[in-house]
């Protein structure tokens, strides 16, 4: 479940809208329905914590792969600038 508010999670929110595995809500009595229907089907919710899982396994070590594309940069900044390890 998520707000309407993304923005800066945009690009995962769309991929886990598309998967099945993530429900927006845009306010309370939205939150209040998509949190019932997923309550009262307890084997649709272990189907989509499933796929939550293999989606995430999936998408590990992004944060190591930006730091081996930006690290090489940084090797390149202007003098002055503390190195970033």
């Amino acid at each position: 479940m998520a707000g309407p508010h993304m923005e800066n999670f945009r690009e995962i929110a769309e991929a886990g809208e598309r998967h099945g595995l993530l429900d927006r809500a845009g306010g309370a009595e939205e939150l209040a329905a998509v949190l019932t229907r997923a309550l009262a089907d307890v084997a649709a919710t272990a189907v989509r914590g499933e796929r939550a899982k293999r989606f995430v396994a999936a998408n590990r070590g992004a944060a190591a792969a930006c730091a081996d594309l930006v690290l090489p940069l940084l090797a390149g900044a202007s003098p002055g600038r503390a190195a970033v390890r």
